[in-house]
């Protein structure tokens, strides 16, 4: 296809003949009345630069023979909801912007995805991942805070390689507490079944500690808009996780205990799985008893409520010799 049709035309269906080897760049750039293209038999291998961008499409599934398929190929097209391919490679930012796509179908023979390849879809929740990638560039999807499903992977660390914070496993950053990974932070709050399909993807990244001797768990526990559902899938996969020690001598118990709002509900899942969390010396010597005495405002139902799990707590000192209720 050798000529530009250009934006400002009525086009609303494209048909590509098997004549027809490429489609070159902005093609069908702000054609905004198209909405369907009929691939037929088409041979095409190459798809140029912002061929399609700005467009009226609603599905775009470019046929096997395409191996290349250029920048901002479909970007800006508000009424894409669904996406198959099969290339090679994925451009930088060939879908970005696409502010209606809810579903991305990556097949096999994909191989790289370039960076930000997917920016910007606030209602993309199922991704459909290739085994057969390999590379995978930064923020490939960044801005999609509802993505919660990541479906075919066999290394899920592959999948979210875009998250490159800190060290560590899918999950590891889902739960982590930093202000890095706000897109992340934003699906855990959204979606807080998160946290189960991340488990179920990849079982063992539950076990996994960073740089800091930190794991899932703690960074659950320290997360202020982690789910009690989410917290108990974790502690459910990985009990053994709330008797980890980290650098700083603290435990996920002292972290959940520290934040501002902490729920009951939290605290019963870690003591019901590890009754004697509440009798450990984290930073300091703190007990999570001496935790909840300083904190201000801290109910009084609350305090009581670790008294009677743990009654032999109120007498343990911290290294400067209080006891937790000397601290209230």
């Amino acid at each position: 296809m050798g000529r530009s049709v250009g934006g400002g035309t009525d086009i609303a269906k494209v048909v590509i003949h098997r004549d027809v080897d490429e489609i070159e760049d902005r093609a069908f750039y702000e054609c905004t009345n198209l909405t369907e293209i009929d691939w037929a038999d088409s041979k095409v291998t190459k798809i140029g630069e912002n061929a399609f961008r700005d467009t009226g499409l609603e599905k775009f599934s470019c046929p096997d023979s395409v191996k290349v398929v250029g920048w901002g190929t479909v970007a800006r097209c508000n009424q894409l909801r669904r996406v198959g391919y099969k290339a090679e490679k994925i451009a930088e930012q060939t879908f970005c912007y696409c502010e209606q796509l809810e579903t991305v179908i990556l097949k096999e023979g994909v191989k790289t995805i370039e960076r930000i390849a997917f920016k910007n879809y606030p209602y993309l929740s199922t991704c459909i991942w290739a085994k057969s990638i390999e590379e995978v560039g930064e923020d490939i999807f960044h801005g999609c805070t509802k993505l919660h499903e990541l479906v075919g992977s066999n290394d899920q660390e592959k999948v979210i390689e875009y998250l490159n914070g800190m060290k560590g496993t899918p999950l590891m950053k889902l739960c982590q507490f930093d202000g890095k990974l706000e897109d992340i932070k934003k699906i855990l709050e959204e979606n807080p079944d998160a946290a189960k399909v991340l488990v179920e993807a990849h079982p063992d990244g539950v076990k996994n500690e960073d740089t800091s001797k930190r794991n899932p768990v703690s960074y659950c526990c320290q997360n202020e808009k982690a789910s009690p559902d989410g917290l108990k899938v974790l502690v459910e996969a990985h009990p053994e996780g709330l008797k980890n020690e980290d650098t700083s001598n603290n435990l996920p118990l002292h972290y959940l205990i520290q934040r501002a709002d902490v729920p009951l509900e939290c605290v019963a899942t870690v003591a019901l799985a590890y009754g004697d969390a509440l009798l450990e010396k984290g930073s300091r010597g703190v007990l999570p008893l001496h935790y909840l005495c300083t904190k201000r405002n801290t109910s009084a139902l609350f305090v009581k409520v670790l008294i009677e799990a743990c009654p032999s707590a109120t007498l343990i000192e911290d290294e400067k010799g209080k006891t937790p209720l000397m601290l209230a």
